[in-house]
Parts: structure tokens; sequence; C-alpha cells
């Protein structure tokens, strides 16, 4: 197992196999991503995902830019560890989800993981509205 963005994106892996993990979902093989642009993804529940590689790290986040609601985010202009929304020039850090121009929200990020060749994301928490926290 390969662990991707451990230490950029602060999440926390488990030294076990994911194949038959429940808590992950497989997304893709690694091949088919491609390296300049990101590919969306839509998960159980209507959950966009763009994933990124960059220098052999996988990123996930999610495809919706918070500006507008546009889902076109793997789209975007990518340089580095940024990525630029086509729709108004919002600049995130893919490996935070911080919003680097345009405004101050946020992008959620979620954990990856690289096994076999093949790409999986730990399956996303329920977004909980902040008045119920």
């Amino acid at each position: 197992m390969t662990p991707n963005n451990e230490q950029s994106n602060g999440h926390d892996r488990e030294n076990q196999s994911v194949v038959n993990n429940p808590d992950y979902i497989y997304l893709s093989p690694l091949a088919s991503l491609p390296k300049r642009f990101g590919k969306r993804f839509e998960l159980d529940g209507g959950v966009e995902i763009a994933l990124f590689q960059v220098d052999g790290n996988v990123y996930a986040v999610n495809n919706v830019c918070p500006h507008q609601k546009f889902s076109i985010l793997y789209e975007g202009e990518r340089e580095e560890h940024t990525i630029t929304c086509p729709m108004h020039g919002w600049k995130f850090d893919i490996r935070s989800g911080k919003c680097l121009e345009g405004g101050n929200a946020e992008l959620r990020t979620y954990p990856v993981l690289v096994e076999e060749g093949n790409i999986y994301i730990k399956r996303p928490e329920p977004d909980v509205p902040k008045w119920m926290e």
C-alpha cells in the first residue's frame, strides 16, 4: 500500500489493504489519471470529487467551487499544487483546500490511497451543517 498526501493533507492512514475495506471506495487506475488536468468522479450521495496527480501524489478535493457552486474544478488550470476555477478565477491549494485568491471559502479535501496501481478514496463522512455541531 502506498499512502499519498499523508503529510500534505494531514490525514491518518491505516496500515492495511484498502481493497476489501468498506471505508474506502475504488475510483480508477492510477494510469488513467491525467497528469496536467483533473478527473471528475461522482460518489454515492451525489458528492463530486476532483482528482489531481502532482509529482506522483494523488489529491482529492470537492469538485464544486464554493464561489458560485459550479461543478467544474477538475477542468481548471493546475499549476503545481494549485487549481484555478475556470469560471471566475478563484485559486485553491489542492493539498489543504485553502483558497489562495478570490475569497475565503475552502474546498473539502479527502484522504486518498494508491494500492497496486489503483486509486481509492476514504468514504466521505456526511456533511453536518455548522448549526448542528
